[in-house]
């Protein structure tokens, strides 16, 4: 199920994008940027990750009550399947589905390391290298996160 401030945007937004077809393309990328940007500036989505399941649950929307016409439609070539060109446009680019991975691989990474280190040679030590290279790391994904809001 949708969160509420979610579907208020849906009741607004949706209907507008479902009547637009290949015609009015550039409109169609304009509003699904546009929405995407305002869900970035939301208090509650503190980072691009907190965007995975609007993203999901809008994308799911479409597909289920947006008619696809030869119109308003796209030939995905990923997957090849048709899709309302909206598809298209509601989407994380390359570098933000990167940014949303690498702090569950340094996460699992992490917790490999810790696993390993505490079985091979007890409590692991504050001055572990790898310690200092996974705060490294996640500040630097704070630091991404912080920029691709737009606050650095």
């Amino acid at each position: 199920m949708a969160s509420k401030w979610l579907e208020e945007r849906w009741e607004r937004w949706l209907p507008v994008l479902s009547v637009l077809g290949q015609v009015q393309e550039e409109q169609i990328k304009r509003l699904c940027g546009d929405e995407l940007q305002a869900w970035r500036q939301r208090p509650s989505i503190r980072e691009v990750n907190s965007l995975r399941q609007p993203l999901t649950q809008t994308r799911n929307r479409i597909r289920e009550t947006f008619q696809i016409t030869e119109k308003n439609s796209w030939i995905n070539p990923k997957s090849g399947a048709r899709e309302h060109l909206a598809l298209k446009y509601l989407n994380f680019s390359s570098q933000e589905w990167i940014q949303m991975t690498i702090p569950s691989v340094v996460s699992a990474f992490a917790v490999e390391r810790l696993r390993l280190s505490s079985g091979a040679m007890g409590a692991l030590q504050e001055s572990d290298p790898w310690i200092a290279e996974e705060r490294r790391a996640l500040q630097e994904s704070t630091c991404q996160q912080r920029a691709w809001r737009g606050l650095l």
